[in-house]
Formats: structure tokens, C-alpha cells, sequence
């Protein structure tokens, strides 16, 4: 359905019933309410894990500058893997 034919009638009603005190805004959450929220579910996911990945490399590169950590090698293994999978994440929600 076109952008014009979902806002359109919530526009003439609102307008029909308030006159010059409709709000677009109003109008515009009544039209397309849902894929908005659904959009800022994914923007908030895609914005966290658009964080993660540099609080992990910093991590990282603290363990590898350690002279004898107490972490073996199995925690490097899953810093690189959590970077992996955020990155993942935010590709995905990128792409929604």
C-alpha cells in the first residue's frame, strides 16, 4: 500500500477534527505507529552493538599486552568471538 493511501485518511480525520490544531506528528503514529517502533527496536540493537566490538578489542589488547594473565587462551578466543557476533548484529539490524 502506498505511503500516501495509509496517511491520507488518518490526516483527514484528525484535520476534519481539529482544524488548524491537527498534528502531523499525531497523524503520523496512527499511520505507521508499528514499522516505526520496529524500527527503533532494531536501531537501539544495531546501536549497541555498534559499541561492543571496541570495548572487547580493548580487552583484548589489554590481555595480549599482560606479561602472564590470568585469563588462558580461551578468553581471547571468546573476545574475538563476541566481536564477531556483534558485528554480526549489527549488520543485520543495518539491513532490516
Amino acid at each position: 500500500m502506498p505511503v500516501y493511501e495509509r496517511f491520507a485518511p488518518q490526516w483527514d480525520a484528525l484535520f476534519h477534527e481539529h482544524g488548524k490544531e491537527a498534528s502531523l506528528l499525531l497523524a503520523m503514529r496512527m499511520s505507521f505507529g508499528y514499522q516505526f517502533a520496529v524500527s527503533g527496536l532494531y536501531l537501539a540493537l544495531q546501536n549497541g552493538a555498534q559499541f561492543v566490538p571496541s570495548v572487547l578489542l580493548r580487552q583484548l589488547i589489554d590481555w595480549v599486552e599482560d606479561d602472564d594473565p590470568e585469563q588462558g587462551n580461551g578468553y581471547a578466543f571468546g573476545l574475538v568471538g563476541g566481536m564477531f557476533a556483534a558485528l554480526m548484529l549489527m549488520t543485520l539490524m543495518e539491513n532490516k
